[in-house]
């Protein structure tokens, strides 16, 4: 038997917080309760900055947060706070499709309760700016709802709600264009942020460039280990001879991963492993790559 949306809505209501700093607020999604910590995603954007972060759970109880990672090139984060009481709910493990029913949660304009709206997926796509897999939806998103999550009407997470587009490049005024970072991109991202790791800007271009990108990015991660690593895939749109991927943590160089060549249409994995130990704390890491035609 279906669940009724009024029946769904109440089952995960208590995962959508309110998350406030002093000058502004968002929402997020509690992912995880283990031994008292409830673990919680948010967007970078709603954190940003803030020397205190405040969780607000169920309307009513007022929690101090902790910032464990941020990515502001995903515009991701990964609060905690202490509440054994606190209820997760799941992040979906399939690509959600085009079509599917869908609805967002979260406190938007600053409101004092919860706010639901409804949609469908309009469609799911790569952006590489982002770096992140992203679902478009027609529910409507709003100042505040930033953070909060998207849900499939079984109650999974498909998405961190992030930026609605109101008008076009010519200033064509727009509706239905809200973006959710994919719970696919959360959940790589995941364990990352809950350890530490930061990434505060996007990873620069490639260089040299000739006429139109030929390898791009589709996934990059900054990783605590027992020293950091840098990992991620690249892409080749044209046949390159040659790949060479460097980083840096926390502006040091750390070293390179020479990849060889990539046949068009074809991808390749690097890693580079880092001597800074990894102690718990934020990362800034960086990437850059290089081709030869």
């Amino acid at each position: 038997m279906t669940e009724s949306l009024e029946t769904l809505a109440a089952r995960v209501r208590p995962s959508v917080v309110q998350v406030a700093t002093g000058s502004s607020s968002g929402s997020g999604v509690i992912v995880e309760v283990s031994f008292g910590t409830a673990w919680i995603v948010t967007n970078h954007h709603v954190i940003e900055g803030s020397s205190s972060v405040w969780v607000l759970v169920n309307d009513a109880d007022r929690h101090r947060a902790t910032v464990h990672g941020s990515d502001s090139v995903r515009d991701l984060a990964v609060l905690s706070i202490e509440c054994s009481s606190c209820r997760a709910v799941e992040l979906g493990t399939e690509r959600v499709q085009q079509g599917a029913e869908v609805f967002a949660m979260g406190y938007p304009l600053g409101v004092d309760s919860s706010v639901l709206t409804r949609g469908i997926v309009s469609r799911v796509f790569w952006h590489s700016s982002q770096n992140a897999r992203m679902v478009q939806t027609d529910a409507p998103i709003n100042p505040g709802n930033s953070g909060g999550p998207l849900f499939t009407m079984d109650g999974r997470v498909v998405g961190i709600n992030t930026f609605v587009v109101r008008q076009s490049d010519g200033d064509i005024p727009v509706e239905g264009f809200g973006f959710a970072v994919a719970a696919e991109t959360v959940r790589a991202a995941l364990p990352s942020l809950r350890g530490g790791s930061t990434i505060y800007s996007p990873p620069p271009t490639a260089t040299p460039a000739s006429t139109g990108d030929a390898v791009v990015a589709e996934d990059f991660e900054c990783l605590n280990a027992t020293t950091v690593i840098m990992e991620g895939r690249l892409r080749a749109y044209r046949t390159v001879s040659s790949v060479k991927v460097e980083g840096w943590v926390n502006g040091e160089y750390v070293g390179e991963d020479e990849l060889g060549s990539i046949r068009a249409g074809e991808s390749k994995r690097f890693r580079i492993v880092s001597s800074i130990e990894a102690r718990g704390q934020g990362y800034y890491c960086r990437y850059r790559f290089t081709w030869w035609e």
